[in-house]
């Protein structure tokens, strides 16, 4: 009776063993799939990711409102551009392709402005998709650590 006690003992120290080495084992895979992932995360260019959620909010609201200004100022510019008429003289001609171009790069500096604020309300926007879809600051640990 006493050596089949020792028998359970010895069996139970090294099943509690093998499970402490596995836990071990365990935590040093999630703490290097956590550095791997927490490196990988840090090289993608997030430019906004060091704004709080309220002021990126407050930013995308500001970036909207001016992207729309700019988009009216846009529309309307491409609508009353200059056009040729008929000149008479080399001076007229000159002056009228002074007035051309100057409509013409008005313009083109309209829509260049209105590409980048569109460009900056894309990126903020997606900075917030990202953040939705991370959960929260346990829900990243998580996924940082178990994440394959």
């Amino acid at each position: 009776m006493a050596t089949t006690v020792r028998r359970r003992r010895k069996k139970r120290r090294k099943g509690r063993g093998k499970l402490i080495f596995l836990l071990v084992v365990l935590i040093g895979l999630s703490a290097w799939n956590y550095q791997r992932n927490s490196a990988l995360e840090q090289a993608k260019p997030r430019p906004y990711a060091a704004y709080s959620d309220s002021d990126l909010a407050q930013l995308r609201d500001a970036y909207a409102a001016q992207t729309g200004a700019l988009s009216t100022r846009y529309d309307q510019a491409s609508a009353r551009r200059s056009g040729s008429e008929d000149v008479h003289g080399v001076q007229e001609g000159v002056a009228q392709f002074q007035r051309v171009q100057h409509a013409s790069r008005a313009v083109r500096d309209l829509g260049s402005q209105l590409s980048q604020e569109q460009a900056s309300l894309e990126a903020i926007e997606a900075e917030q998709a990202y953040r939705a879809q991370l959960g929260g600051p346990v829900m990243q640990v998580l996924r940082r650590a178990f994440l394959f």
